[in-house]
């Protein structure tokens, strides 16, 4: 249900370390057929001192959660990335979308209010007592740029393929536990994120 809840009212947007994830499954298409689907995930947080970063890589055998609707006045595109919980939302409603889908839709930031593409991320950590915490951050309440681009939509096999990039700046750390004893100052840092998808089923 709280995965559900967080679709449905897409939570929010922000990053941290870098990531690499490669998604493949074999999935079965409305016509019967399977295609092969894949995913790349990438990001990095940098500070503002010069040179000062944090990089992560995901492991091969990760997991990701992949969730992709499409209607007549909303596209929904959750990527869900296990066992580090990344979800990066982007959605596009009413006549910001394309009649054919594909093309190149700006994300929405503060600086960018004309974008068509409200995007969002959360990630969820456990804290240093163990407890289960979620930082979220909406991409419309930051400067910085970004694009979802649907390069194909099969209407045969009901598939789409694209990539997306979104870079915010001014992003309060989102990997410092804000619920330590310890915890001081929470540095703002620039977060980058891109990826690319090709053949994720619509439902």
């Amino acid at each position: 249900m709280k995965r559900i809840i967080q679709i449905v009212f897409l939570s929010a947007f922000t990053f941290l370390f870098y990531s690499c994830k490669k998604y493949n499954s074999n999935q079965t298409t409305q016509g019967g057929t399977m295609v092969n689907s894949s995913f790349y995930y990438h990001r990095v947080i940098s500070y503002l001192e010069p040179g000062s970063s944090k990089e992560l890589l995901f492991p091969s055998n990760s997991d990701t959660n992949i969730v992709a609707v499409l209607n007549q006045n909303h596209l929904l595109l959750s990527f869900y990335t296990k066992p580090f919980s990344d979800d990066i939302i982007f959605e596009i409603t009413g006549p910001n979308i394309n009649s054919e889908i594909v093309g190149s839709y700006e994300v929405k930031t503060k600086n960018l209010s004309e974008g068509t593409v409200t995007a969002n991320y959360l990630f969820n950590f456990y804290n240093l007592q163990g407890e289960q915490h979620s930082f979220d951050v909406v991409s419309s309440l930051f400067e910085g740029s970004g694009k979802l681009i649907i390069s194909k939509y099969d209407k045969q096999q009901n598939t789409v393929s694209g990539s997306f990039l979104l870079n915010l700046d001014n992003v309060p750390d989102p990997t410092v536990d804000v619920t330590a004893q310890d915890y001081r100052v929470t540095r703002n840092c620039t977060v980058t994120l891109d990826g690319h998808f090709e053949n994720i089923l619509l439902h």
